[in-house]
């Protein structure tokens, strides 16, 4: 959460939807209540389903789904997911590979064996 709330950028608000999870995520929250930090519980739903009801909730233009065991990297992350948006009005989504802290290394991993392969191919 403290790699959310530390993002520079001037406005963005903080959904979290709790579909019943048991790991004191009602606390966490409650930590966060004055830095624009929202809870909204739905037990018994998946991320599917989770992220649809953050979507209908949610009152900004842009949005980006962070999954409770994710670190964002650092905190200009939102500024560089949001800058394709506007730069282009034919963006309509963005997606970095590796962009969370905790995945990093296997990532890396992965995009260096796939570089490898496209070097062997000729590609």
């Amino acid at each position: 959460m403290e790699s959310i709330v530390s993002q520079n950028y001037p406005s963005f608000e903080t959904l979290v939807i709790d579909g019943g999870s048991n790991d004191g995520t009602k606390e966490i929250v409650e930590q966060y209540k004055d830095l624009n930090v929202k809870l909204h519980e739905f037990k018994g739903y998946g991320i599917g389903k989770s992220r649809q009801i953050g979507l209908d909730l949610s009152k900004g233009e842009i949005c980006a789904f962070i999954d409770s065991d994710c670190e964002l990297p650092d905190c200009f992350w939102t500024r560089k997911m949001i800058e394709p948006f506007l730069e282009s009005k034919n963006v309509a989504g963005t997606w970095v590979l590796g962009a969370y802290k905790k995945r990093i290394s296997q990532y890396s991993t992965l995009l260096h064996t796939a570089a490898s392969l496209s070097a062997k191919r000729g590609l």
